[in-house]
């Protein structure tokens, strides 16, 4: 019984030629490659992809501060500065003189109206 040798290149391209397997055999190997490249670049992408998310946590903890705060500058601040000089009292806090803030109510006639218009 004789040991096998083993194919050289030319030889097993012609066997592979001759059962028409050459074209698999490309193929199949180059999805063995795209497997391997994908899994790299996941691997790479993941990496990258958390970077961004911290970085872009960052830029949001930052831009969140300097919109509020330029919001609050802008807008809010002016507008109660004007309230206050011109005495406006929107919440009716002040008591006025009275005992208590309670304020009386005119008492509304029970009508099927007014019930299905509770608030």
């Amino acid at each position: 019984m004789s040991a096998r040798t083993p194919l050289s290149p030319e030889e097993q391209r012609s066997a592979l030629k001759g059962a028409g397997l050459l074209p698999q055999y490309f193929f199949h190997r180059r999805s063995d490659d795209r497997i391997t490249m994908k899994q790299g670049l996941q691997k790479l992408g993941s990496t990258l992809y958390r970077w961004w998310m911290q970085f872009a946590r960052a830029l949001a903890y930052v831009n969140t501060r300097i919109i509020l705060t330029l919001v609050y500058v802008l807008l809010l601040a002016p507008v109660a500065l004007v309230l206050r000089l011109l005495g406006k009292d929107h919440l009716d806090r002040r008591l006025g003189g009275e005992g208590s803030y309670w304020k009386a109510r005119e008492p509304v006639d029970p009508t099927l109206e007014q019930s299905k218009r509770q608030f």
